[in-house]
């Protein structure tokens, strides 16, 4: 490795740094550690919207019930450390976070299944906030299609491969029942589709490169009644 830089020159070798940084960034990276990167993002920008300039892993801790080391480890991996007595910059860290979560940039979305929880994933504003754009709706329903949803014209299921490719979808939401989901996710497939959020109470039998989020609704409220039944 020494030998292979010492032949690079100055620009090459910043180069050469930067790739490796952003590749041991994403291999110490897994499902939990984003999602609390993701929420100590939303942390950070609640304190800068208060005009705070600085902020301690124990400040961080206290606010999301974790430990101050926890936050340190998690935040070592961006390459920060706080300053003792200060904390961490809270500008920096911002910009950090938003480059390693992707929200430098637009993600175009596409619904499929415009039914009550399609709408009100549609309609609420905090995706575009953090860069999620919708750019298509799609449903089967015949007194469906056809409608819009602001300027966005509900296309039938039917037109998902052709419509997804030449509207550039980066990340596909499946609002669908159970019985339709996986047919609705291969044409997704088909289509290029890598990345898709899954509502449809129903594990999805999906090649191995495309990443599925499952969010189950009626398994996060089992989940609450279980502890409600054994903290009594």
């Amino acid at each position: 490795m020494f030998s292979l830089i010492q032949g690079l020159t100055k620009q090459q070798v910043i180069f050469f740094n930067e790739v490796i940084d952003f590749v041991n960034v994403f291999t110490m990276l897994n499902t939990h550690t984003v999602e609390r990167l993701v929420i100590y993002n939303r942390v950070l920008k609640g304190l800068a919207q208060k005009r705070s300039k600085w902020v301690t892993s124990k400040e961080i801790a206290r606010k999301l019930s974790k430990t101050p080391a926890q936050v340190r480890r998690d935040l070592s991996i961006l390459g920060r450390k706080g300053k003792p007595g200060v904390g961490y910059n809270i500008e920096v860290l911002i910009n950090d976070l938003d480059g390693v979560l992707g929200r430098n940039r637009i993600w175009n979305v596409a619904i499929i299944g415009a039914g009550n929880l399609g709408k009100a994933l549609f309609s609420y504003p905090g995706f575009k906030r953090e860069g999620f754009k919708f750019k298509a709706i799609f449903d089967n329903a015949p007194d469906k299609v056809g409608k819009k949803w602001d300027s966005l014209v509900i296309k039938s299921s039917g037109e998902i491969e052709r419509a997804v490719k030449k509207g550039g979808i980066d990340i596909a939401v499946i609002t669908v029942p159970k019985n339709s989901a996986q047919g609705v996710a291969e044409a997704l497939v088909k289509a290029g589709i890598k990345n898709i959020l899954n509502f449809a109470p129903v594990m999805l039998d999906l090649p191995e490169d495309v990443r599925v989020r499952n969010t189950d609704l009626s398994l996060e409220l089992e989940n609450l009644s279980c502890f409600i039944c054994n903290t009594k």
